[in-house]
């Protein structure tokens, strides 16, 4: 217990040391100061005097000689009247805007011409077809009727005009 309360005591005569010396330095520090302030109150701060006419004058200046710079340059104006087929620059853009936007509008202009003609070959057999059929329903409507209301030797001879017929047409 003694060696502990020995080393409690150590430590505080440490700190006492410790602390004497913060407060030294802090009673320097406070000196400091107090010699500064009388310094900091005596200090006078002029400002120059600033005109805008100065500043004015100096950009107007510099504005007429950049004018006349601009004006002395020599210049030289070619007029070209040309037709570009290729682009000088941004060739990229200009094929990928070309050949994706028209081929895309040609592919699909020959694909509707195709499905139109189609279309049209379609109509015109179509009503081709119901013609000859309308034409045809006629004379089948008229040979039934004479099939059914004839006797037996008128209708054995219609059967091998018929069957001829049949033959004929292959």
């Amino acid at each position: 217990m003694q060696t502990v309360l020995n080393e409690v005591l150590e430590e505080l005569k440490e700190l006492k040391q410790q602390i004497a010396k913060l407060m030294t330095a802090a009673t320097n520090l406070v000196n400091k100061v107090d010699d500064f302030e009388p310094n900091l109150n005596n200090i006078k701060v002029t400002t120059p005097a600033t005109t805008i006419e100065t500043i004015t004058s100096a950009l107007h200046e510099g504005v007429l000689r950049l004018a006349r710079i601009i004006h002395d340059q020599p210049k030289s104006i070619t007029r070209q009247y040309r037709i570009l087929l290729f682009p000088e620059s941004g060739a990229r853009e200009y094929y990928r805007v070309v050949f994706g936007r028209l081929l895309f509008w040609m592919i699909s202009f020959l694909v509707v011409t195709y499905l139109f003609a189609l279309g049209k070959r379609f109509i015109d057999g179509n009503s081709l077809a119901k013609y000859k059929e309308a034409e045809s329903c006629q004379y089948r409507k008229a040979w039934n009727y004479l099939y059914q209301n004839s006797k037996k030797t008128m209708r054995a001879k219609m059967d091998t005009v018929f069957s001829a017929t049949i033959l004929s047409s292959k």
